[in-house]
């Protein structure tokens, strides 16, 4: 009987060994799928914003038909430029208060 325990209790062991062992694997696989895949949630954000909001699609399609992609690339661009700077303008003000 104490023999069948002990092959039990060593079995146990060898078990919570293999356990851990793969425990350590599938984390150290989980955060290199992580870092493969770390685009996946901003672009299912980002999908799931544009199939919300369907005239803002066609509003974007009507404005690259109307201007055309040269225009609308460059009046694009110095809105990004103003937009920046004034979130460092605000961020500046706040920053004071």
């Amino acid at each position: 009987m104490r023999a069948h325990l002990n092959e039990i209790l060593a079995r146990r062991e060898a078990l919570l060994r293999a356990s851990d062992a793969q425990r350590a694997q599938l984390a150290f696989e989980a955060r290199e799928v992580r870092r493969a895949l770390w685009f996946v949630e901003p672009a299912a954000r980002a999908t799931r914003f544009v199939t919300s909001r369907p005239l803002l699609v066609v509003a974007a399609v009507v404005t690259l038909v109307v201007l055309g992609p040269r225009r609308v690339l460059g009046h694009g661009s110095r809105a990004a430029m103003l937009l920046v700077s004034a979130w460092r303008v605000g961020k500046a003000v706040r920053a004071l208060f």
